[in-house]
């Protein structure tokens, strides 16, 4: 069926009408917030937890000094989502005798991709004026791969606040939307895939056209109700607003304050609408 010969489409009341109910945006509002700032605080942590040791190793690199007195006191590591490799531990070491050979006792505490090469003998790199700053050779072999880590999940937990803040706002942008769709209603025909239930929603996918390109969203409706399909189609009814975006009608058309006999006129034609 091309775009030329798609028959009419189930009228509407030529009539403002009213919305019957309002779905809920504050709840989704404020989860979704909270998890901006909870990824945003996570990303934070993680720079501030790891950042600074991580500066330090990299100019250890040009001014350390290394000794092979040194020995693992103890240690894990775990590997998560069969990608991130997490050790924690404790060891000590000797600074060499023109540093006094002190005794010094340090933790380890590496975040890196894959896992740790623990193949390679300990030895122990520090700074000659401060031994507190130090490092193992298992943390140099790696110092890459872990700056990598760390920069990439940073980016990604702070990426994703902002996202989340979007998310946050927009059913109340398709509520503003349904209000000023239903000042002049305008009937649409969208085209709908990926139908799942999840919880007490049904969520799907909403295909439509808008400035001659396809565009798609997903959209959830409540778990006992079902979209007002146009006939045998796999074409869903809607109400357009002005700026081109559709809002799924449901087979009840629970959304729109209608007489019983508009309602009745709408599912009618819905029904028989032809393929």
């Amino acid at each position: 069926m091309t775009a030329s010969t798609v028959p009419p489409l189930p009228a509407l009341p030529a009539r403002p009408i009213k919305q019957a109910r309002k779905r809920a945006v504050i709840r989704p509002l404020i989860g979704w917030l909270l998890a901006a700032i909870a990824f945003v605080a996570i990303g934070v942590f993680m720079a501030w937890n790891y950042g600074p040791q991580l500066a330090r190793e990299v100019a250890l690199r040009h001014g350390g000094a290394t000794t092979q007195q040194a020995r693992l006191l103890d240690g894990v590591c775990k590997t998560r989502k069969a990608i991130f490799t997490d050790c924690s531990g404790h060891f000590e070491f000797l600074t060499r005798p023109e540093h006094g050979q002190q005794l010094v006792k340090a933790k380890l505490d590496y975040l890196m991709m894959l896992s740790l090469d623990d193949d390679i003998p300990l030895t122990v790199t520090y700074d000659p004026a401060r031994p507190e700053v130090n490092t193992t050779s298992w943390g140099q072999n790696h110092l890459w791969n872990r700056v990598g880590t760390l920069a990439g999940m940073v980016l990604f937990c702070v990426g994703m606040g902002p996202l989340f803040v979007m998310m946050a706002f927009t059913p109340m942008r398709r509520e503003r939307a349904l209000r000023a769709a239903l000042q002049k209603p305008k009937a649409g025909a969208v085209r709908l895939s990926n139908l799942r239930s999840a919880g007490k929603r049904l969520t799907l996918k909403v295909h439509f056209k808008r400035g001659g390109k396809w565009r798609a969203f997903d959209h959830v409706m409540f778990k006992d109700e079902s979209p007002l399909m146009l006939g045998e189609t796999d074409r869903a009814l809607a109400v357009m607003s002005p700026d081109g975006i559709p809002h799924v009608l449901d087979t009840g058309l629970a959304d729109l304050a209608l007489s019983p006999h508009e309602r009745e006129q709408i599912q009618r034609a819905a029904q028989t609408w032809p393929a």
